[in-house]
């Protein structure tokens, strides 16, 4: 089953730096960076996911210039091929989460968040957050990616299996040999003799 998705970036290759949410005009709230299908992806969706990078795995936020762009660019196109796969698994009718195993799971991730308590709750109040907001974010997200999960388990099981020979991956290793980095010695051995 064939799909046509249509992708538009309206930005072109925009200067991240400069797409700011506050503008001159004060009707403006958000800016639309990306059509695909019949969704859009918001500017504030693509600064959100940075701050959630940067809250979540420690990422530093580059200072603005062509590094920053870049990083904005690949957020991006994560977001739009994420974008895809639900509005593709969405037309699925096999698909469908379970909605315990979310529950569990968005539970799970309060309670190891400082054991989700009053500390928890501050944070929140600091970042103008519920806990209700915040459990609605975390249950979103979940859904996502195990909608995401199932739609590629479907989609590759009735994928062939590729069997590569042993002087295949040989080949391929020698291709890209000059790409690979040097590795440090992890692990000397020394022998002394009296």
């Amino acid at each position: 089953m064939a799909a046509v998705f249509t992708v538009l970036t309206l930005m072109g290759s925009p200067d991240w730096a400069d797409a700011q949410l506050t503008t001159v005009d004060d009707d403006v709230v958000d800016r639309v960076v990306a059509l695909v299908g019949d969704s859009v992806v918001l500017l504030s969706q693509i600064q959100e996911e940075m701050q959630r990078l940067q809250l979540t795995e420690g990422f530093e936020i580059p200072p603005p210039g062509p590094q920053l762009d870049e990083i904005m660019s690949g957020v991006l196109d994560q977001w739009v091929n994420r974008v895809l796969v639900l509005q593709e698994a969405g037309r699925d009718s096999l698909i469908s989460v379970d909605e315990d195993v979310i529950e569990e799971r968005v539970t799970a991730q309060i309670t190891q968040q400082v054991g989700g308590g009053p500390a928890l709750q501050r944070a929140l109040a600091g970042d103008g957050l519920t806990l209700a907001e915040y459990r609605d974010m975390f249950r979103t997200q979940i859904r996502e990616e195990q909608t995401q999960q199932m739609f590629l388990q479907l989609r590759l099981r009735d994928v062939p299996d590729i069997e590569l020979s042993e002087d295949e991956m040989l080949a391929s290793f020698q291709g890209a040999r000059s790409q690979l980095q040097q590795r440090p010695k992890l692990l000397t051995f020394e022998q002394v003799v009296m």
